[in-house]
């Protein structure tokens, strides 16, 4: 299932004081929501673009193969690892698996 965000969700979470446990704001955190969409281009080109059919069948093992590709994807990118460490120690919560 995906999640679907509206133009007005993206705003309201721009708006919006988050706060993490620390009590840093989402602004010190460096979070970036941006909404693109096809709407951003010329009306030619949009058109064209949003007929093009976008669901696809998996099988269960592609499902499978394909989650555990992106959980191997972020435990095999350094950057993704540095930044998880840096907020598991400011919040001091430690994942499962965590070295």
């Amino acid at each position: 299932q995906r999640a679907v965000r509206t133009a007005g969700d993206v705003e309201r979470f721009r708006e919006a004081d988050h706060r993490d446990v620390v009590g840093q704001s989402a602004v010190e955190q460096l979070d970036v929501v941006e909404l693109v969409s096809f709407a951003d281009l010329p009306p030619d080109e949009a058109a064209a673009l949003n007929v093009i059919p976008t669901r696809l069948r998996l099988t269960p093992e592609q499902v499978e193969r394909t989650i555990q590709a992106g959980r191997d994807a972020v435990r095999l990118n350094p950057r993704l690892q540095q930044a998880f460490r840096r907020a598991q120690g400011r919040s001091g919560f430690v994942a499962a698996g965590s070295p």
